[in-house]
């Protein structure tokens, strides 16, 4: 699957970005972390993106701007409130095992 081509070299931490699973299924991720090159959205476990293009990072798949293949990226930044929306901020196994 190709992504259309957008920039989103103006995220910032605390955003939120939607992700097109398979161009079609949308998942709203907070950005947890910014790099001069990547966004990683959804916590520790999440997903990681090319900060220029969008495209999901993920060598185990395979994916990502160097392959020109990817199953997911980013479309919007801060999209308008959408009630059925559900942000996904993942929680790890440590964060977890301390609130008990």
């Amino acid at each position: 699957m190709s992504a259309p081509v957008r920039d989103f070299s103006h995220v910032v931490v605390g955003d939120i970005v939607v992700r097109m699973l398979a161009g079609v299924i949308p998942c709203w991720l907070r950005v947890t972390e910014v790099t001069d090159t990547l966004i990683r959205g959804g916590g520790p476990n999440g997903w990681t993106f090319d900060r220029k293009t969008g495209i999901e990072e993920d060598p185990d798949l395979g994916w990502g701007v160097a392959s020109g293949i990817t199953g997911s990226f980013l479309t919007e930044v801060n999209p308008a409130e959408d009630p059925n929306a559900h942000v996904i901020e993942l929680i790890g196994p440590d964060v977890d095992e301390q609130e008990e």
